[in-house]
């Protein structure tokens, strides 16, 4: 060790945690030098008997570095830097001599050279942290720890060993949080983690062990077992010294996984201290088989594995999987272990997977087993055996779901699986279903199943319904069948009169018509189709209508021959046709008489075809195509006609719900809330203001309700008035607030206003005033421009008129807050919000059922808003749009109140000159650029220089309203005594108004500064 530390060297403890180590030789001639001083020998003497970590940092540690600037590690290797090749992972409180034992046991067993780079962190770090070197603070900012472990130099591919974790008796390694974080950090950069236990300590796991598995705790689990001896270990219960760096190491490892990877992996490195022995682990998974997984068959002979795997599995069969793979093809211990649980069939190697036997004894103790027996592709595979299947049916009925099809349709295993279990029904093939259902009625033990489980019972009846669909659809396909052989037949016939319709056109008229007759009557004994017998009909009838009159009067004949056998429907046809020649021979002779005698009727009119009546068949047809919710006639225009912008019976609707925005635009206002980062801070009264106490927070909070129901009105008018006219015009009218405000500042509040107000306000009536005018007057051009024909001036009127009255309500509501709000100081995210609230439920509760019982033009309501729920619901389109102005008006209100306070008067004025004219520009744009039909575009005509010249009077008025602009002679007073009577109401902070805001220190907000509803009186 260097008695004195250079400049190098303090530089080095300043920089790359990674490089601050030393060899292991030097590691270990530094402990053994401190075992052998005096003082060393005194502690351990007392008290508890050993040094600990923290003695040896008191002790030699601390006295060694102060003032040297640098850590232990860089004393020992002084100019020499070499990175980390492996990091120590242990805990303060173990004894010294366990620790050393530990670890040069661990290098001894794993050959590591004695002068591979060493990480301690007792001796890595500078403990002391005065002022000639890093202090404790700046050395954790390095992060020495994560550094080390992602040091490449720690990996295996590069030389490096990886972390080792040391147990001793003396302390719990993974009670120390920091050795929990070590472990999940190397976990997570996959590095190698080992693992050394001292000799006490193992001492300690064994005898813990010994004694949970001896006879006086007979009744004590695995799970006791690994918990007594300390191998099962609850990493989440590690601590720190320091909470900082304890919240700051619990959050790195919930975000990495968790603590139960580290569990596992840290059970798996204690588990060793046991593994390796044999008698111990006999009486282990004697008692417990999955103990099996911790045993390390390294060292033992064949026959001790064996021994060892065959008592493991007796105790529990799926103990297997932990048994090596050579093991797992052992037929009698295969045989051994599916004994005792047939399901650890699963952990056999293949080949016994196969053998009969295995699977016989597998299955025979659990039937589902059944499904790891290998499959039957396979030669001389146990699933093609009857006796296999049929043990493992007799086991759980269910495993007959698992047998291959060949096996379901074997009677005998079907009947076995339905009287187990009757569940197994579900799996029966079709054909077989009836005869399993009479099995299980007539098995006692089946019957019993099923009245003790409703789940049997439903499976039954679900069966018994499938047997009798399966009986229809084979009653329909026998009928099917005849069916098909019927048609047969009668094709036959038919293609038989074609083949004498030869003979019989040589024949005689009259005997023609017999022979005709008589091969129908005798394809109908073969048939009985309605269908043939309408086509034949049909055929007579057209035979009939196209023969001469002479030729008619033979079908007489051959109908009175009582030799000729007609069917009765081709009879009455033929009567039906005669009759019908016999009414037109009447009224032809009504029209031109013959007086000749006659020895027939005279026939000299053809007769057209008749009307084809609708047979029974084609009626059931018709009837069949019109039942349940097929589409009718009269749907189908409405289908055509159906619009995406269609109500629920698929017309096309417009979307205007002025209220329904007003509901909406208070729904945007609560938004606001969750960004006042002063909303839950808490609701206690404020402190005194002028003597007085202010008002508790939920006091203030009921007081926004008032101004809320003012805006409803404003914002309902305004949003009505807003379907009548332009949106600039709108935007212009807007500024008439300024001047009802005054109105209202002088006549309720009696405040005195100047000269060069009265000015600013003269010019923005005169502004109102040139824009109404404009506005009128262009009408008809907007209109003519648009191609509707004339405009509506009545309607403009309307419009005008109501966006006025909703400025009238707004300055009312400016009035009404000052005055109801002068006491409320709450911040004015939380003013918005809240009065969005009060708005939103002063909507439901109120307005909308009132405006759904007033008569009116929308659908019969003076608003519905049903209609506008359908008419959301059937348009994508409109619910983004919808969407859209919800998040614009959300972002305009906190943007808004975010910015008003840090705006002058001037800002505020070209924010809403500009407003006014980007809202102009855009539907000048959509007429001129992009259609001219649109509702959104605006038309330029010769009176739009009037909207001009009437804006820059309203920013005039404005500017000279407001004494931003000083008129010359007039008396302006001090700027606080000057009275702006547009208060910072929740209205104006959404509307930056043009008029300067009222603002005080807030004595009951959070950050000391909010934006007052009170405006500045003189």
């Amino acid at each position: 060790m260097a008695f004195r530390a250079s400049q190098t060297m303090r530089r080095r403890q300043w920089e790359n945690p990674q490089n601050w180590t030393l060899s292991i030789d030097e590691w270990d001639r530094v402990l053994t030098f401190c075992q052998e001083q005096e003082a060393y020998q005194v502690f351990k003497s007392h008290g508890k008997k050993y040094v600990n970590m923290y003695d040896l940092n008191q002790e030699y540690v601390k006295p060694w570095t102060r003032g040297e600037g640098c850590g232990v590690a860089v004393m020992m290797s002084q100019e020499r830097e070499d990175s980390a090749q492996l990091m120590l992972s242990h805990a303060w409180a173990e004894d010294v001599e366990e620790c050393q034992s530990a670890v040069m046991e661990h290098v001894r067993q794993a050959a590591l050279p004695r002068e591979t780079a060493l990480w301690f962190c007792l001796f890595a770090n500078f403990q002391v942290g005065d002022e000639s070197g890093p202090s404790i603070e700046a050395q954790l900012s390095l992060k020495p720890f994560a550094s080390v472990i992602s040091s490449a130099s720690l990996r295996r591919g590069t030389g490096g060993y990886g972390l080792h974790a040391i147990h001793t008796s003396t302390a719990d390694l993974y009670k120390r949080l920091w050795c929990v974080h070590e472990v999940e950090r190397a976990l997570k950069g996959d590095i190698d983690v080992s693992t050394s236990m001292s000799d006490k300590y193992k001492e300690q796991t064994l005898q813990r062990l010994q004694f949970f598995l001896s006879e006086s705790c007979s009744t004590s689990t695995w799970e006791d077992c690994m918990w007594a001896a300390n191998v099962k270990v609850k990493t989440i219960q590690a601590r720190c010294d320091r909470m900082e760096d304890e919240k700051m190491l619990i959050a790195e490892i919930m975000a990495t996984g968790g603590f139960e990877r580290i569990d596992a992996t840290i059970e798996r490195f204690r588990a060793e201290t046991f593994g390796q022995n044999y008698e111990l682990m006999l009486k282990a998974v004697g008692r417990h088989g999955q103990a099996l997984k911790f045993a390390s068959f390294a060292r033992l002979e064949r026959k001790l594995i064996h021994n060892l795997v065959l008592t493991a599995v007796r105790s529990s069969g799926s103990s297997l999987a932990h048994a090596p793979m050579e093991l797992k093809g052992d037929k009698d211990l295969v045989i051994e272990a599916v004994k005792q649980n047939g399901m650890a069939l699963q952990y056999a190697a293949e080949e016994m997977r196969v053998d009969r036997e295995v699977v016989l004894e597998a299955v025979q103790q659990h039937g589902l087993a059944l499904q790891y027996a290998s499959d039957t592709r396979l030669p001389g595979s146990a699933l093609l055996d009857d006796s296999v299947v049929l043990a493992a049916v007799a086991q759980d009925g269910e495993a007959f779901r698992l047998a291959p099809d060949s096996m379901k349709k074997n009677r005998r295993i079907m009947e076995k699986a339905v009287t187990t279990s009757p569940k197994a029904l579900q799996y029966v093939p079709h054909e077989l279903q009836k005869e399993a259902l009479e099995v299980v009625k007539s098995s006692p033990e089946a019957v019993a199943q099923l009245e003790r489980s409703t789940t049997i019972a439903g499976i039954v009846i679900q069966t018994e319904q499938q047997v009798e669909r399966m009986e229809e659809i084979a009653v329909t396909r026998r009928h099917a069948e005849v069916a098909e052989k019927t048609q047969e037949r009668l094709q036959q016939a038919i293609n038989l009169m074609k083949s004498v319709r030869p003979h019989v056109a040589t024949q005689k008229p009259k005997r023609a018509i017999r022979l005709m007759l008589q091969g129908l009557e005798s394809l109908f004994q073969s048939t009985q189709d309605p269908s043939a017998i309408t086509r034949a009909r049909l055929a007579i009838e057209k035979q009939f209508n196209t023969t001469t009159d002479e030729e008619k009067m033979d079908y007489v004949d051959v109908l009175l021959d009582r030799d000729v056998a007609i069917h009765p429907a081709l009879k009455s046809s033929l009567f039906n046709c005669l009759a019908e020649y016999k009414s037109q021979l009447t009224s032809k002779a009504g029209v031109q008489a013959d007086s000749s005698p006659s020895s027939h009727p005279v026939r000299r009119y053809s007769m057209q075809v008749p009307k084809l009546e609708p047979t029974p068949s084609m009626e059931s047809e018709r009837s069949d195509r019109h039942t349940g919710s097929s589409m009718t006639p009269s749907a189908t225009p409405d289908l055509v006609a159906f619009t995406m912008s269609g109500t629920a019976d698929g017309q096309t609707e417009r979307f205007e719900k002025p209220w329904l925005m007003t509901f909406i635009m208070f729904v945007s206002m609560t938004l606001a809330l969750p960004f006042d980062r002063g909303m839950w801070a808490g609701s206690k009264p404020g402190p005194l203001l002028g003597g007085q106490v202010v008002d508790h927070w939920r006091q203030k909070v009921i007081k926004v309700m008032y101004p809320a129901f003012f805006d409803i009105l404003a914002t309902g008018l305004c949003c009505m008035g807003f379907l009548y006219i332009p949106a600039s015009v709108w935007q212009l009218l807007r500024g008439a607030e300024i001047v009802f405000a005054a109105i209202f500042a002088v006549t309720c509040l009696h405040r005195r206003l100047y000269c060069f107000q009265y000015i600013g306000l003269a010019f923005c009536v005169a502004g109102i005033f040139l824009v109404g005018l404009a506005s009128v007057w262009s009408d008809d051009l907007q209109a003519a421009a648009k191609g509707k024909g004339s405009g509506n001036v009545q309607l403009l009127l309307l419009g005008i008129c109501l966006a006025l009255a909703g400025q009238v309500v707004q300055a009312a509501q400016a009035v009404a807050e000052e005055w109801l709000l002068r006491d409320v100081d709450l911040p004015g995210l939380q003013v918005v919000g809240f009065e969005g609230v009060w708005g939103a439920l002063a909507m439901l509760v109120f307005v909308f059922p009132t405006l759904y019982m007033l008569p009116g033009q929308d659908h019969g309501h003076a608003e519905d808003e049903v209609n506008a729920y359908q008419l959301l619901r059937s348009n994508s389109t409109l619910c983004t749009l919808m969407g859209l102005y919800i998040f614009s008006c959300a972002t305009y209100n906190i943007s808004g109140i975010a910015v008003t306070g840090a705006l002058s008067a001037v800002h505020r004025v070209m924010i809403e000159a500009l407003r006014t004219l980007i809202v102009w520009a855009f539907g000048l744009s959509v007429h001129y650029l992009y259609d001219s039909k649109s509702a959104l575009g605006e038309v330029w005509t010769p009176y739009s220089w009037l909207e001009v010249a009437g804006f820059l009077l309203l920013v005039i008025g404005q500017v000279i309203y407001g004494a931003m602009v000083k008129i010359p002679r007039l008396y302006y007073p001090p700027s606080e005594e000057i009275s702006h009577d547009i208060v910072a109401s929740p209205g104006s902070l959404r509307n930056l108004s043009a008029v300067p805001h009222g603002r005080l220190v807030s004595p009951g907000s959070n950050d000391g500064l909010a934006i007052s509803p009170i405006a500045l009186s003189p």
